[in-house]
């Protein structure tokens, strides 16, 4: 375990706010504690598990769900009208999106440093292991999907993207919003905590000050996701109400095909919809320009 100064900032004076445990997976029943900077806001893990520490917490017998159409779609009019050209997903897992853009007439590349990187090569997408081993301005668009709140120095990231970037090229990030009606009425039982793979945990006020430090111009907010806004509420609850004794329930393991799953989409999803309004829903999504 490995304590750290606010990666914003650079801060030490900081407040704990909350600490809770791994109930995803529940590789252990280690309490973790989140702490919020006084300076900046900023909230992030502290102390937290070390870069060769977190790899336990990433077990290797978990399969991911597939990426259905419709979050390629909500991705796709995200970046639609962005200029076209080359495009980095970092943290492409196994290229699902990338092909799907490669379809559209993107040249498409990768970062992903786990073993799906070689089924992503098998779609002829060209997978790196790190964003260092690509050249600068490079890039029309680089992507984040669910990805910053892993990072153990996004602050380090954001300025080595600024670089990859060409002139007036964009970023898009995507990842939990911290200051949203969920977090705050789930708290230590909030499911897109996911302690303690998430180290950091942004607001749209911290996201944009972290952006604008490393040469970015924020140019819209999203506060809606098709993909993750509805998980939420159904398994926050779940984290409160059950106890399961494998590390997924049927419910989360096969909530494509479940149907109970699917009842309680149709009852959290106008909830979902009216966060968003509000813009407090528990995703947000950010485009940004560099400058």
């Amino acid at each position: 375990m490995e304590s750290v100064t606010c990666n914003l900032c650079g801060s030490n004076n900081l407040k704990p706010v909350l600490k809770t445990k791994d109930y995803r997976f529940q590789i252990d029943n280690k309490l973790f504690q989140i702490v919020k900077c006084k300076n900046c806001d900023l909230k992030f893990l502290n102390p937290r598990p070390n870069e060769k520490e977190i790899k336990k917490y990433y077990p290797d017998d978990i399969k991911w769900e597939k990426e259905e159409p419709k979050v390629q779609n909500e991705k796709y009019s995200i970046i639609k009208n962005l200029k076209k050209g080359k495009i980095l997903d970092i943290g492409c897992a196994k290229g699902e999106f990338l092909s799907f853009l490669k379809n559209k007439g993107y040249d498409v590349y990768g970062v992903e440093p786990s073993a799906d990187s070689k089924i992503a090569e098998k779609k002829g997408i060209k997978v790196k292991n790190s964003i260092s081993d690509f050249k600068k301005n490079f890039f029309d668009i680089i992507t984040m999907w669910q990805v910053i709140e892993h990072l153990h120095n996004p602050n380090e990231t954001l300025k080595k993207i600024n670089h990859l970037l060409k002139k007036d090229g964009n970023l898009v990030i995507s990842t939990l919003n911290m200051e949203s009606s969920e977090a705050k009425f789930f708290k230590k039982h909030w499911f897109h905590l996911d302690i303690p793979r998430h180290l950091y945990f942004f607001s749209p006020k911290t996201l944009k000050k972290l952006l604008q430090k490393n040469g970015f111009k924020i140019i819209k907010i999203k506060h809606f996701s098709k993909q993750h806004s509805h998980a939420g509420i159904i398994f926050s609850l779940k984290n409160i109400l059950i106890n399961p004794k494998s590390r997924k329930t049927k419910i989360e393991e096969n909530k494509g095909k479940n149907h109970l799953f699917t009842l309680c989409k149709l009852v959290v999803y106008p909830l979902s919809v009216f966060q968003a309004t509000l813009k407090k829903g528990p995703i947000i999504t950010i485009v940004a320009k560099k400058l």
